[in-house]
């Protein structure tokens, strides 16, 4: 097995594991997500400044100026992901809320031909609407019963259209900016767009 897919099921299940440490931890939602994202951003600031300090940017300022936009939609795309994501949570089981949000993918496979001109083949569209119906039919019966939470579910549909904005702009700005530069950017922008909602609730 490759070292990338090793990553791969260790990020899934750590982020599996998110809504249950969400639920528990008993603060506001935009606390959550902004002390999730300001210790992220310290905790990688260190391979950050190694990281741009040993590559030259050698794209065009044109190049440079689209990349930064999609880095900074990216990271309000990420904002509102784990806002969405983490309100779920506390609105509806995690079951409910990671299969919602776990829908990302499709919504990605379908926007690529626009977004990033990839083309789409027909067994692609018939894995994604084998998948889809796969997660409906998984989640159904946790929507129907007399605890359904249709702001619930809401949230955690735009969770998973917003993750999959973040990945279309993190893909667009990977044109000039590095993996790691791109996901410490999210967390700075993260952090900052949070930081007064922070503030009020301190007030």
């Amino acid at each position: 097995m490759q070292s990338g897919h090793l990553y791969l099921i260790l990020a899934g299940l750590l982020l599996g594991t998110l809504g249950v440490f969400v639920r528990f931890i008993g603060l506001p939602t935009p606390l959550i997500a902004f002390g999730q994202a300001l210790l992220t951003s310290l905790l990688m600031l260190g391979g950050f400044l190694i990281v741009s300090k040993k590559r030259q940017l050698a794209n065009s300022s044109i190049e440079k100026r689209e990349a930064l936009i999609s880095l900074v939609i990216s990271g309000a795309a990420f904002t509102l992901t784990s806002i969405s994501l983490y309100y779920a949570f506390s609105s509806i089981d995690v079951f409910s809320a990671n299969i919602l949000f776990y829908i990302a993918p499709v919504y990605v496979a379908l926007t690529a031909p626009i977004f990033l001109k990839e083309k789409l083949e027909p067994r692609t569209l018939a894995a994604l609407a084998i998948s889809f119906l796969g997660i409906i039919l998984i989640g159904l019966p946790q929507w129907g019963g007399a605890s359904f939470n249709l702001l619930g579910v809401l949230l955690g549909v735009v969770s998973g259209l917003a993750f999959a904005a973040m990945i279309i702009y993190s893909k667009k700005a990977s044109s000039v900016f590095s993996s790691y530069e791109i996901v410490w950017g999210q967390q700075i922008i993260t952090a900052a767009l949070l930081f007064p909602f922070v503030l009020s609730s301190f007030s």
